[in-house]
């Protein structure tokens, strides 16, 4: 469970009863045992052979002390493995396991092991605290970790990935595309971008890092989403959920009766000049599909409605008619 170094100080480690900890004895019992690897000793050593001699005792909240090996107070100088076993713990009360040194030739790692129905805490479970202190550590590949929320670590840990989203959007990378797949680039990952912003490609960069508008981890001024929109009946479907899949999501439409794509419109990339940086204009060439005279004008006459028909080369008509569908 832990490890650690001995030498001079003296460690504690605090164990919480859960509240709800069943009632049988057996489940109220909790075992903590102190083991490590002492040095070699001499043949001609003392009835002591341990050189390095660390303690183990365990105090309840209310300060009775429990020995190991079913000893007392002076301790056990012979053994390199301490056990103490608790019956009957109070649901809820703290236990404090302190281990102290004897006596120390030089450094001593320990393991210090426990079972029973604690509390598992990352100050007893270091890997537990897998926080964004733990994904800076090894950036960029932990950015693409996910957490117990659901998110991604690049996008809830922006400083130790480097993705804050107030940085000035350069735009997508041109030449970044996964294996030998030239069609997989940031375009392919802006459609579904909750599963592919981790991805990585040959050269080691991951989509987050070469994609960062498609996984919006930077922006365009004047391109937002809002903070209030949310799907119908679904409050906690959001323009962050929609961004996760935009190419299914931004015609889903809204509690406050707007279409995603009116309402996330970074998400949605439905801002038309703030990330191509020219003049809004309407395609020419695009139509809904199997049916070329439904075209742009087409789309305005009936607006919003038609700005969530896709189009014949696969695009939605609120990206190719952004003057129609007021997504300049």
């Amino acid at each position: 469970m832990a490890w650690a170094n001995a030498t001079d100080d003296v460690k504690t480690y605090e164990f919480v009863i859960e509240d709800n900890a069943a009632a049988s004895s057996a489940d109220l019992e909790l075992r903590i045992v102190l083991c490590w690897h002492d040095p070699p000793s001499s043949l001609f050593a003392s009835s002591s052979l341990l050189l390095n001699d660390l303690d183990l005792v365990v105090e309840s909240a209310d300060g009775e002390i429990f020995y190991p090996n079913f000893g007392d107070a002076s301790g056990d100088h012979v053994n390199n493995v301490e056990r103490v076993i608790l019956t009957n713990v109070t649901p809820g009360a703290t236990y404090t396991a302190t281990v102290s040194v004897s006596s120390l030739v030089e450094a001593q790692p320990f393991a210090l092991v426990a079972a029973g129905p604690f509390v598992k805490t990352a100050a007893l479970f270091p890997s537990l605290a897998k926080d964004c202190a733990w994904v800076s550590s090894y950036a960029p590949a932990r950015c693409a970790v996910k957490g117990e929320d659901d998110t991604w670590a690049y996008s809830s840990c922006p400083r130790a990935c480097d993705s804050c989203k107030d940085t000035a959007c350069q735009g997508d990378s041109t030449s970044w595309y996964i294996g030998s797949t030239p069609s997989r680039d940031c375009g392919w990952v802006a459609d579904a971008a909750g599963n592919r912003c981790p991805k990585k490609a040959d050269d080691g960069i991951y989509a987050f890092e070469a994609c960062p508008f498609a996984c919006q981890t930077c922006s365009h001024d004047g391109c937002e989403d809002s903070s209030t929109w949310a799907k119908s009946d679904e409050p906690g479907r959001d323009c962050a959920w929609v961004a996760m899949a935009k190419s299914n999501r931004c015609t889903v439409v809204g509690a406050d009766g707007t279409y995603a794509y009116e309402s996330c419109k970074a998400s949605c990339a439905a801002c038309y000049e703030a990330i191509s940086g020219t003049e809004c204009a309407n395609s020419v060439t695009w139509h809904k599909r199997d049916n070329p005279s439904k075209h742009c004008d087409w789309v305005s006459a009936f607006v919003p409605t038609r700005c969530v028909v896709k189009g014949h080369d696969g695009e939605w008509a609120f990206e190719q008619c952004p003057v129609a569908c007021d997504t300049c």
